[in-house]
This record gives C-alpha cells, structure tokens and sequence, in this order.
C-alpha cells in the first residue's frame, strides 16, 4: 500500500515506481491522509487523484481519499501521530 499524505503526491513522488509495479502486475492500493483543501480545492484535488490513479488501475476500495477533521490540508495544522496511525493500520 502507498500512504500519501495529499493528492497529486502519489504523481509527483512516485509515479515512476507505481508505473513500474503496475506494469509487473503487482497489486496496488492508495490511502491519501487528505483531501488537500486548503485552498478550498478538496473536491477538484480528489478527483484529480482519482483520475490519476484509475490509470494504474487502482479504483474502488483499493482508493481511499480521507476528509475527516483532525487530518485537514494546511500549515496550521498539526495531525496527531494516532490517528495518522489508526487510518494507515484501518487501511492496510
């Protein structure tokens, strides 16, 4: 599983690796920690992830994009290492 903690990070820090595990027909599943909306972009963000990962195939529950309040997109925000912790271990 890949744990991201924004949309667009799975493109922009590992699409060459993803790329290489899809093409090896290795199954992969993606958790983003966020939607990125502190721009109040979330919903276009979560779409674009989802696009970007329906190429490599991952769709469905293999895609999990959180929106929950204590993991919200911004530099005034602090995630509490629980419950960071709590979603990655739900997820995997």
């Amino acid at each position: 599983a890949l744990v991201v903690a924004h949309p667009d990070d799975e493109a922009m820090f590992f699409w060459p690796t993803l790329l290489q595990l899809h093409s090896s027909g290795v199954p992969i599943c993606v958790l983003c920690l966020s939607t990125g909306n502190a721009d109040g972009l979330g919903e276009i963000r979560r779409k674009e992830m989802e696009r970007s990962c329906a190429q490599l195939g991952v769709t469905g529950e293999d895609l999990l994009v959180l929106d929950v309040e204590g993991l919200q997109d911004g530099f005034q925000h602090d995630w509490p290492p629980e419950l960071v912790a709590s979603h990655v271990l739900g997820f995997v």
